[in-house]
This record gives structure tokens, C-alpha cells and sequence, in this order.
């Protein structure tokens, strides 16, 4: 495997964890509002959410495709992580 593949894979994973990181982000804010708690996760989803941005104009850059299966997968296991029972 080369340094492009290689790269490519990183950024992808990197790009599905942020995904996941700001939709759990997102769902722990609404549950939290009006709260310090809240607030630092208000900020916390606009960082990720900047981060996000940056690391696909950077892909775009360096012509490496968003892999959508992974991005796709981790929004659907945050959603499907609601389904856990909690007692």
C-alpha cells in the first residue's frame, strides 16, 4: 500500500469520526441546554464542526475522495447507539 492510499484512509476515518463526534456532540448539547455542561458543548460542536469543514476542503485539495460509506456509517452508528437500552 502507498503513502496516498495510506493518506487517504486517514483522512477518511478521520472524517467519519468527526462525523460521529458531532452528531453525539449535537444529541448530548440538546440534552444539556442552559447548563455550563450545554454551553461547553455548544462550542465543542462548532469546533468539530470547523475541523470537519477543513479537513474536506484540505481532501479536496490533495483530490482524495470522501469515502461516503464511512461517513455514512458513523451517522448511522450514533443514531443506532440511541437504540441502547439504559435501563
Amino acid at each position: 500500500m502507498n503513502r496516498d492510499n495510506l493518506l487517504s484512509i486517514y483522512l477518511n476515518d478521520h472524517l467519519a469520526g468527526a462525523t460521529l463526534g458531532v452528531e453525539l456532540a449535537k444529541r448530548s448539547r440538546a440534552s444539556n441546554q442552559g447548563t455550563s455542561l450545554g454551553d461547553f458543548l455548544d462550542r465543542l460542536v462548532h469546533e468539530i464542526e470547523t475541523d470537519r469543514e477543513t479537513l474536506k476542503r484540505l481532501m479536496q485539495e490533495l483530490a482524495i475522495r470522501p469515502d461516503p460509506l464511512k461517513t455514512c456509517g458513523a451517522w448511522a452508528a450514533e443514531k443506532l447507539g440511541r437504540l441502547k437500552l439504559n435501563g
